[in-house]
């Protein structure tokens, strides 16, 4: 179940709550488990684009592929959907409508900061200070031509729910002693490049083993995106096979 608008979009995720396991944390729960394996993590370098903004998709029979059509425009043979229903309603910092993007100003930023992630209950009297902290810390950081603000809302969606607790789990996992291989997949292919980024989207990089993300067409992987497709097919071989992997810049 995902929320509009709030800072952890996954509403019903799994839980560590004593029941299944009786360790406290997940940070304790690696400290208990198997670290003779060797483990592969990675991440995309924009996951959060799947949320920014909200994409409608053209259903042709039972084939879903993406449209550039705006919402409620009526068609014979195809309707507009979203793959996530009635969840995906257009939000102000999530899954925004594409006709308000370009009011994502350094006001909006700040606003998702102070009232969503500043949380008075949790940081008390330092919460503006917090708040300006982080604000300062995308300002200087976040590097965009383009968008510039939509891009930090997003990079800092990606960082709360994947980035960091993505790297949390590997520093604790190579800490409790197991050898971890992290990738970052930063290859934007000009099929699936969105209109507002100059990044790769969660689940872009699927086609290069298995079938497209929901609604995004299949498509045939040739010259510079063939190779990138084999050099990440194997690195998967590689660690399935001989427990590490080679590392190199495509």
């Amino acid at each position: 179940m995902l929320r509009v608008d709030e800072v952890v979009l996954v509403h019903f995720s799994p839980r560590i709550d004593g029941d299944l396991f009786k360790e406290k944390t997940a940070v304790e729960l690696v400290y208990k488990s198997d670290v003779s394996k060797p483990i592969l993590m990675g991440l995309v370098d924009q996951e959060a684009i799947l949320f920014a903004h909200l994409t409608n998709f053209v259903v042709f029979g039972k084939k879903l592929v993406r449209s550039k059509i705006k919402l409620g425009k009526d068609f014979k043979f195809c309707k507009t959907v979203n793959p996530f229903g009635k969840l995906a309603t257009s939000g102000k910092y999530i899954w925004i409508h594409p006709d308000d993007i370009p009011n994502v100003d350094k006001t909006r930023f700040s606003d998702y900061v102070n009232q969503k992630l500043a949380d008075k209950n949790i940081f008390g009297s330092s919460a503006e200070d917090y708040a300006n902290s982080v604000i300062n810390f995308y300002e200087t950081n976040v590097k965009a031509s383009n968008n510039r603000y939509l891009t930090m809302l997003t990079q800092l969606i990606s960082d709360v729910n994947f980035n960091i607790p993505a790297l949390r789990e590997a520093k604790a996992r190579a800490a409790a002693g197991q050898k971890v291989y992290f990738y970052l997949y930063t290859y934007v292919n000009p099929k699936y490049k969105s209109k507002y980024f100059d990044a790769v989207a969660h689940a872009d990089e699927l086609p290069n083993l298995f079938d497209a993300p929901v609604g995004k067409s299949n498509i045939e992987l040739e010259g510079e995106e063939g190779n990138v497709q084999k050099k990440f097919a194997e690195l998967f071989v590689n660690f399935a096979r001989n427990g590490y992997v080679f590392f190199w810049v495509i």
